[in-house]
């Protein structure tokens, strides 16, 4: 897994969730077959907003900064 400070991937968005934890938002992104990363944002709240993605990043280039999120990518193997 990789994993970018303070930079997120925009615009492939596949689902926005809420949950407890990093590792709630990392289940939650397994559970769909479209998504291959997400960004985390921890709200005041106690909770994590996770944006699941349907693309893997390949460099920083690709990457926003965004000084309050983070970027995870997953090691989910392609189904056919």
């Amino acid at each position: 897994m990789a994993f970018f400070q303070n930079q997120v991937l925009e615009g492939h968005t596949v689902k926005e969730v809420t949950v407890r934890s990093l590792l709630h938002c990392g289940n939650a992104c397994e559970e769909i077959n479209k998504c291959w990363s997400f960004n985390v944002q921890k709200t005041g709240e106690g909770s994590v907003h996770c944006e699941l993605i349907d693309q893997v990043t390949h460099n920083c280039s690709e990457l926003t900064n965004r000084f309050d999120s983070d970027h995870f990518t997953t090691t989910k193997v392609r189904k056919k």
